[in-house]
């Protein structure tokens, strides 16, 4: 049985007060994720050029094991997400509003 990518896009806005460290956190996590988590074919944060206060994430993994490898490095660094929440909560007071999206190629 053949493994799929997984590709999300990850919309959120960072709260007024905190869209410098929502930055300052962006970065480290391009750099973390890119340099350490295997199975990472391709993820960076992206601020709008417009309103530096929204960002996208967009993101795509080998497979659903690797992306969970990535969010479990993040569970470790962060802290876990409380339950309901897709965040852990070092992120989380940093954002006012995100969405998850997953997202497949049309053939």
């Amino acid at each position: 049985m053949a493994t799929e990518e997984i590709v999300m896009l990850v919309p959120l806005t960072a709260k007024k007060e905190k869209v410098d460290k929502m930055r300052e956190l962006a970065a480290g996590l391009n750099r973390s994720t890119n340099s350490q988590d295997e199975g990472c074919i391709y993820y960076n944060f992206h601020q709008r050029v417009d309103n530096p206060g929204e960002y996208v994430i967009y993101e795509r993994w080998r497979d659903q094991a690797a992306l969970e490898k990535h969010l479990a490095r993040l569970n470790e660094t962060y802290g876990t997400p409380a339950p309901g929440e897709l965040f852990p909560p070092a992120m989380l007071k940093l954002i006012e509003k995100s969405e998850v999206i997953g997202l497949q190629i049309v053939e």
